[in-house]
């Protein structure tokens, strides 16, 4: 479900078709034994071409029928049957009464709806955003499990919430869902972008235009939304010839609650050019307003950046103290406990966590300053700040990573703080549960692993994040040094010589894995069995790798291979 604004987001999608000739009768018939397994399944989805399309609710239907785990994934791509049916519920596809039936057997089945993507983080939410699969979207939010993840960040889309996703990829219909089922307006993602910052800007495509602005319009910003409030309410009291107040009902320095129960303080009370009335400039205690006090280059009250904002009156309410209470005093008076002395007690296994001896008996937090560590999608790099950031309240621990996979320099943005120094797209903000502390065998192993980082940039669908070594061979060569040294601690999914593979859906027999001198990374060396569909006769550029007929033989990266049974 591409769009043409979302450039970013569709470089992630190949809607490429290998093979529009599978033979699906043979699945559904049985023919020449050919019973269909979960895996086979996985590999006839990856491809997702109209044949897979028009065979997509009966090739669920008849797996389903064996005794499968149904909340099994593709080790390629990272999905699940809940994903693939998400994605096949797309608008643009023409099957979404076949995805409706198939999402309420999975359901009725007890698939984990709470499920995520194993690369790409997305859940079921993100997938109908991200394909405008509407109908599904709106099935899914029935269930409660899948309301909580309604506003749940994806941290392969820079935190993007499913909002985010819709919007980024004009998914219309989608989006009025996500709105209708409470989905937040105002949440922001690693850019400090909204949903409606999201929105492309198109020039070229009208219709695409169109479904921009009515996503704008459902969109509006809360200062619009204040506005266009305050003018109905000025229309109202004009049509019933009624003056407005122009007394001030709230002091210069009281405090007040709006109606969207934001908290803040009376800074200004006049009349303002921008709206017709007398408004209030408010000071909010937490940075969701629009500016500093300075509106069109007129300053009328000083705060910090992001805390000012102007109200109509109708906004607003006194933040009133509770009550004092003796009653309510004794009752929820703290009992005060004597604290055991646990200075003796010890752990019978080491958390990992470290305490500091201080006298105030604090936690230091678990990371240091200098400590490596490791992180998802086989990354690692250097703690190099520990503190509080303006991504969100909490510790966060900013990390150098060895490789160009990070969002930053160190620095958010331009005019805001700088939090530690690195190289260009090397840094990154994260939570402490993201990470884990590299050991000194870890960091030989990690080195290691790092040789084939470039590995697989892209998988044959859905991928941002490199190839993951621990699913590459345990043995790519004979005696080689890197599987000896890992493979007690890596678990691996084991090519060999002479390994009967699927390629495109094509059986091939592997006759060479190794580097190559045309191009870095592990390449598997594979012979077509059914006719010329490759590219060579296992030479490249003079280069003898290994020796088959011409045109049937083909190099190609270990991910897009399928391994049959031995």
């Amino acid at each position: 479900m591409q769009h043409q604004a979302s450039t970013e987001l569709n470089d992630f999608i190949d809607y490429s078709s290998f093979n529009d000739s599978i033979n699906f009768e043979e699945y559904f018939t049985n023919k020449n034994d050919n019973q269909l397994t979960l895996t086979k399944l996985f590999a006839l989805l990856r491809t997702w071409n109209k044949s897979v399309h028009d065979n997509f609710a009966k090739l669920i239907l008849l797996i389903l029928e064996k005794e499968i785990n149904i909340n099994e994934y593709d080790v390629v791509t990272g999905m699940n049957l809940l994903h693939f049916t998400c994605k096949f519920g797309a608008k643009q596809i023409g099957h979404e009464q076949d995805a409706i039936q198939i999402m309420n057997i999975l359901i009725d089945k007890g698939i984990n709806l709470s499920a995520s993507c194993l690369w790409m983080q997305m859940n079921c939410l993100h997938y109908c955003a991200f394909f405008d699969s509407s109908s599904i979207c709106e099935l899914l939010l029935k269930q409660s499990k899948v309301l909580s993840l309604l506003n749940q960040p994806c941290f392969s889309f820079k935190n993007s919430s499913p909002l985010h996703l819709a919007c980024a990829t004009l998914s219309l219909s989608t989006a009025e869902i996500l709105l209708k089922a409470g989905a937040n307006k105002n949440i922001l993602d690693d850019q400090q972008r909204t949903p409606s910052d999201c929105i492309p800007t198109m020039n070229n495509d009208e219709q695409q235009q169109q479904i921009a602005e009515t996503l704008r319009a459902l969109l509006p910003d809360q200062e619009s939304e204040e506005q266009q409030q305050s003018l109905l309410l000025d229309s109202t009291i004009s049509n019933s010839e009624h003056q407005p107040t122009t007394t001030m009902q709230f002091q210069q320095g009281e405090r007040i609650r709006l109606t969207n129960n934001k908290i803040g303080t009376v800074r200004y009370f006049g009349s303002v050019p921008f709206g017709v009335n007398l408004w209030y400039g408010i000071e909010l205690d937490e940075p969701y307003g629009k500016h500093d006090g300075c509106v069109g280059g007129i300053r009328y009250f000083t705060c910090a950046e992001n805390k000012g904002i102007f109200v109509q009156p109708s906004f607003l309410q006194k933040l009133t103290p509770v009550p004092h209470s003796p009653e309510r005093e004794r009752r929820f008076r703290p009992i005060n406990f004597p604290l055991p002395d646990t200075s003796a007690i010890s752990s019978r296994i080491d958390s990992g966590l470290r305490r500091d001896s201080s006298a105030d008996g604090r936690g230091i937090e678990p990371y240091q300053v200098t400590d490596r560590v490791s992180l998802s999608k086989n990354r690692s790099g250097t703690v190099k700040y520990v503190g509080p950031t303006l991504l969100g309240s909490g510790i966060w621990y900013g990390i150098e990573l060895d490789s160009s996979d990070g969002l930053h320099d160190g620095c958010l943005n331009a005019d805001g703080p700088r939090y530690f120094q690195c190289k260009p797209q090397h840094g990154i903000f994260v939570r402490g549960f993201n990470l884990k502390k590299l050991n000194t065998s870890d960091q030989q192993s990690q080195s290691m692993m790092d040789s084939f980082d470039h590995v697989s940039k892209r998988n044959s669908r859905m991928v941002v994040s490199d190839y993951d070594p621990r699913m590459m061979s345990s043995s790519i060569i004979d005696n080689d040094s890197f599987s000896k040294s890992t493979s007690s601690g890596i678990q691996s999914m084991t090519f060999q010589v002479g390994d009967k593979v699927y390629c495109h859906n094509h059986a091939a027999i592997v006759r060479f894995i190794g580097t190559t001198l045309f191009s870095d990374g592990i390449w598997i060396g594979i012979e077509f069995l059914s006719g010329a569909l490759g590219k060579n006769d296992g030479s490249v550029n003079g280069h003898v790798y290994f020796q088959c007929k011409q045109n049937y033989g083909l190099f190609i990266r270990p991910n897009r291979l399928t391994l049959t049974k031995k």
